[in-house]
């Protein structure tokens, strides 16, 4: 038991140092216009945008005055780091003015990369304020529109510009979610202390609803990343090898509910519960959580987790209150007599 605990803390640690920090967001920007020669996303809802080389030889990218910031060509992405952008965009606010004009010291051209992309922050993507624009206060439950937003680029000598819009989607109703949350927690545990379901069968089901809602969420996540395939298949790898851990040990030892049950918690809390916990933070407090998956999908597949984790724990606990009932009893220590 202590074996799959310790593994369950550890192997997940390597995946989430590709997880990246995207989080969520209550703004959505969208591209609506990509020239020919790339391909263009937005990554983390609003947080950075990923310029892929495809047709093109070579891409110029400029900075905010107008001055050489990114190349993409046949060896493969540069960076200007005398670009004021570098540092303007390694934040995500600045308190920094952007620069309307070019700086007038020579390029000095860093290989960042041999790929053919590249990813960056630009401001003129989202919102830059920490308040919601006026607009968007005065009536923060409606979806609107905020403002169309371009950069320029030369693609093989050719000027062109990619555009797109930034969306407020509306602020979410925080307290329902995670009223759903602790009303789906407290059944589940519930039905998981009931004489009438097999507590070995409960913990089972229970598990095996928490890794999935961990495993879709966390895929989901990570395909939003720049580089995130690697890093789902590596989700789904853990999530397979945990699972398969938890189902071999709780069957090994079926014959002792509670400690087929216990192992089962472990694994359902370590491989789920932790970070269905981490992403409700986000999920429910945003009106954006960065994925493939549908914010209401990620949302509701949180909430069927946590309740697994909830019925896994309700199964276990009554195991262990069945096992110690069963005990013998003590005899009665007696005196000695001399």
């Amino acid at each position: 038991m202590l074996a799959v605990l310790v593994a369950a803390l550890l192997v997940p640690t390597t995946a989430l140092a590709h997880s990246g920090g995207t989080g969520g967001t209550d703004y959505r920007s969208s591209i609506t216009n990509v020239p020919a020669g790339v391909e263009a996303r937005i990554i983390g809802g609003d947080d950075r945008i990923k310029i892929t080389r495809t047709d093109a030889a070579e891409v110029l990218i400029p900075g905010y005055g107008g001055e050489p910031y990114l190349r993409l060509d046949a060896q493969g992405t540069w960076e200007n780091r005398n670009s004021p952008a570098v540092a303007l965009n390694d934040v995500r606010r600045t308190s920094e003015a952007i620069p309307n004009a070019a700086t007038k010291i020579a390029p000095d051209w860093v290989q960042i990369s041999t790929g053919t992309s590249v990813v960056f922050h630009d401001h003129r993507a989202h919102w830059m304020g920490s308040q919601p624009p006026a607009k968007v206060r005065a009536d923060p439950d409606r979806e609107q529109v905020l403002y169309d937003w371009s950069f320029p680029l030369t693609i093989d000598g050719t000027e062109a510009e990619i555009r797109g819009d930034l969306t407020w989607l509306g602020a979410p109703m925080t307290w329902l979610w995670w009223t759903l949350t602790a009303l789906a927690v407290i059944a589940a545990a519930a039905i998981g202390s009931v004489r009438r379901v097999p507590a070995n069968l409960a913990a089972i089901i229970g598990t095996l609803a928490a890794i999935l809602a961990s495993l879709l969420t966390g895929v989901s996540q990570q395909l939003d990343l720049p580089d995130g395939t690697s890093g789902a298949l590596v989700a789904v790898a853990i999530a397979a090898v945990l699972l398969a851990v938890g189902l071999g040990l709780g069957h090994r030892l079926r014959a002792v509910p509670a400690h087929a049950t216990t192992v089962l918690l472990l694994v359902a809390l370590v491989a789920g519960g932790v970070q269905l916990v981490g992403l409700a933070g986000s999920a429910f407090a945003y009106a954006l959580v960065p994925g493939p998956l549908p914010t209401l999908l990620t949302r509701v597949l949180i909430i069927l987790g946590l309740a697994g984790v909830a019925l896994t724990a309700g199964a276990c606990a009554r195991a262990w209150r069945a096992l110690l009932a069963d005990l013998p009893a003590q005899p009665a220590t007696k005196a000695p007599t001399w």
